[in-house]
C-alpha cells in the first residue's frame, strides 16, 4: 500500500479515534468534576464524554464522527471499569488506560515511521540503481565516441 494511502487512513480514522479516547478521558477527569448535577457522583463522571461522543456522531464530518466514537468508547470503558472493576481488561486503572492509550499512539506513530523510512529507502535505491545504469550508459557512449574518433 502507497504510503500516501495509510496516511491518509490513519489520519482519517485511527488518529481522531485516539484523540476522541484521549478528549473523553479529560472530559471526564477534568470538566465533569464542574458539572453541577453531575461533580457530586463520580459514577456519572463517564456520563459526559459519552454524551459528547454522542454529539459528535451526528456531525457531518467523518473525522468528527470518529472523535466521538472515541469519546464513548472511553467513556463506556470507564463506566465498566467503575461497575465491575474485577473483570480482565475493563478492571483497568485510568493510568493503565493511559498507558494503553500511550502505547496506541506510539505504535501508530512507529508504524508510520517504518512506511516513510522503506519507501525512502525504496526511493533511494532506484536513484541509485537509475544513476548507476545512466552513467554505464553514459561510459558506453563514450567508449564508442572514441573508438569512433580513433578511426
Amino acid at each position: 500500500m502507497k504510503l500516501g494511502l495509510i496516511l491518509k487512513d490513519i489520519t482519517k480514522t485511527e488518529l481522531p479515534i485516539l484523540g476522541g479516547a484521549a478528549a473523553g478521558l479529560y472530559v471526564e477527569k477534568k470538566v465533569s468534576p464542574m458539572v453541577p448535577f453531575v461533580k457530586d457522583n463520580p459514577m456519572l463522571h463517564p456520563i459526559l464524554p459519552i454524551a459528547a461522543g454522542v454529539a459528535l456522531k451526528t456531525a457531518k464530518s467523518p473525522m468528527l464522527k470518529n472523535v466521538g466514537t472515541g469519546m464513548i468508547t472511553a467513556g463506556g470503558l470507564s463506566i465498566i471499569n467503575r461497575l465491575v472493576p474485577s473483570i480482565g481488561i475493563f478492571g483497568m486503572t485510568d493510568d493503565d488506560i493511559n498507558d494503553a492509550i500511550d502505547d496506541v499512539l506510539k505504535a501508530t506513530v512507529q508504524s508510520v515511521n517504518d512506511e516513510i523510512n522503506e519507501d525512502i529507502d525504496e526511493d533511494i535505491d532506484e536513484d541509485i540503481d537509475e544513476d548507476i545504469d545512466e552513467d554505464i550508459d553514459e561510459d558506453i557512449d563514450e567508449d564508442i565516441d572514441e573508438d569512433m574518433d580513433e578511426e
